[in-house]
C-alpha cells in the first residue's frame, strides 16, 4: 500500500480532477445554518474514507476562508474543518486559500474520516 502525505495526495486529486470531473447537478433549496449538510457541495471526488472539493461550496455559492477578520492560514484551516464537519467527517486534511477577485476563498479542502 502506498502512502502519500496529504499535502501530495491533494496535489494526485487536483491532477485526477481535471479526468473526472462530474457536471453538476441540479441544487437543493438553502437549509438553515452556516454550512448545508446535505446536498451539492461542489463537485467532488470522493473515497474510501476522504472526500477532495476543488472549490467547495454552501448553498450554491464558494465558501469564504475567513467570513471575519483578515484571511490567515488559521481561520482559513477552521473553515476548512468547519465544512467537513458539515459534511460528516472528522476535519480537514489539507486546505488552501484562493483569491478570486479580491476575494479570498476556501480551495483544495481534503475531508477526512480519520484523525486530522
Amino acid at each position: 500500500m502506498i502512502r502519500l502525505a496529504p499535502v501530495a495526495l491533494a496535489l494526485v486529486l487536483a491532477q485526477l480532477w481535471t479526468l473526472a470531473a462530474p457536471a453538476q447537478g441540479r441544487r437543493p433549496p438553502p437549509r438553515p445554518g452556516q454550512f448545508s449538510s446535505t446536498g451539492f457541495a461542489g463537485p467532488s471526488l470522493q473515497g474510501m474514507a476522504s472526500e477532495f472539493f476543488r472549490a467547495p461550496e454552501s448553498r450554491g455559492e464558494r465558501i469564504l476562508a475567513c467570513r471575519f477578520g483578515p484571511e490567515t492560514a488559521a481561520c482559513a484551516a477552521d473553515t476548512a474543518n468547519q465544512f467537513c464537519r458539515a459534511r460528516g467527517y472528522v476535519g480537514a486534511a489539507f486546505s488552501r486559500m484562493e483569491t478570486v477577485r479580491n476575494r479570498t476563498f476556501l480551495a483544495d479542502v481534503l475531508c477526512s474520516r480519520s484523525g486530522v
